[in-house]
């Protein structure tokens, strides 16, 4: 095996057994120390790979927006998963759509996000990127048919997605359809 490959197996070995420990023990109880244990990588060998404990769990939470938006982005593109009017209020309503290893540590993933200006604009470009599929399909499906500009629609859904993170799950669950509804049909109704 070159050495570029066997570096890049020992980088992913690091970030796996990391994403492991941070989602099962929470990212502040996992140390560098637990992740060479688990890695079976030396503490040593570690920061050669990452200079510290934050740029470790910066490419864990990456990872993580990356996971999550691909899987939401999978699903309101799929038209198997009903009308688009359905799929896109199952992206803000259906917890059963995240991974279920990452459902308990939510919370503490959306307070690092919150407090870690790198990790802002990660989440900002995730959420930018889910928009502009949900607008393209949506168009795509004749479901869309607004004469308002992209970019005012990408401000709307992002503004929700952002904000989402201000409430607790159950909160925003309460309010989800009532959000779904004010989307669809604007403040005047139906």
């Amino acid at each position: 095996m070159k050495r570029e490959a066997r570096k890049a197996q020992t980088r992913q070995k690091i970030l796996e057994a990391a994403s492991e420990l941070m989602l099962t023990n929470g990212f502040k109880a996992t140390s560098v120390r637990d992740v060479s244990k688990k890695s079976k990588i030396s503490y040593v060998t570690m920061y050669k790979y990452f200079t510290d404990k934050q740029e470790l769990e910066d490419q864990v939470i990456e990872k993580i927006i990356t996971d999550i938006f691909q899987k939401l982005i999978s699903y309101v593109t799929n038209k198997t998963n009903g009308s688009f009017r359905h799929r896109l209020t199952m992206i803000s309503e259906d917890r059963t759509l995240l991974d279920q290893k990452y459902i308990h540590s939510l919370t503490e993933i959306e307070e690092i996000i919150e407090h870690n200006p790198k990790m802002q604009i990660t989440f900002n470009n995730a959420i930018k990127h889910l928009c502009s599929i949900i607008i393209q399909q949506g168009k795509s499906e004749g479901a869309i048919k607004t004469t308002v500009s992209d970019a005012a629609v990408t401000f709307l859904l992002s503004a929700i997605l952002k904000n989402r993170m201000t409430l607790t799950m159950e909160q925003f669950e309460a309010i989800a359809p009532e959000v779904a509804e004010i989307v669809f049909y604007g403040l005047v109704g139906k």
